[in-house]
């Protein structure tokens, strides 16, 4: 019997198809900034990171992204369709109310830290379904044969 060798990878990251897992985001709200700590772990002044809420339609629940401080979000309203850039990380969390009992009362989720975020203008044919995407494709395809 051969022996299974172990999976690695490259500086032991484990590659994510981000924007594939979350499908269409939305976003939500920006919350609040999230600021550098000093060498005695004392929050300053400085803000470290732009912090937004979105909402993943593939994984139906809203998640923190984490863009970079300097990163204008003044662009963007509730409801707006944005795509993730640049994501560096991913990080889930698990947060256990006090006095709860096992893990079925435990709220998770996850974070993530990305480079920034864009609008995504969906065509009506995205917002009907295949249907129309094919469609679509015919009078395009039509369009070249005349």
């Amino acid at each position: 019997m051969a022996k299974e060798q172990p999976i690695t990878f490259e500086e032991n990251k484990i590659p994510v198809l981000f924007n594939e897992t979350v499908g269409k985001t939305t976003f939500v709200a920006v919350r609040s900034p999230k600021f550098e700590r000093d060498e005695e772990g004392k929050l300053t002044d400085k803000v470290r990171a732009v912090s937004i809420e979105v909402s993943s339609e593939a994984q139906r629940e809203t998640f923190n992204v984490d863009l970079p401080a300097d990163f204008d979000v003044s662009g963007f309203k509730f409801g707006d369709t944005i795509e993730i850039e640049g994501v560096d990380e991913v990080e889930p969390w698990a947060q256990m109310p006090a006095g709860a009992r096992g893990v079925n009362n435990a709220y998770v989720g996850f974070s993530v830290i990305a480079t920034g975020i864009r609008k995504v203008t969906l065509s009506a044919s995205q917002n009907q379904g295949q249907s129309v995407n094919h469609s679509t494709k015919q009078k395009e395809e039509e369009k070249g044969k005349a």
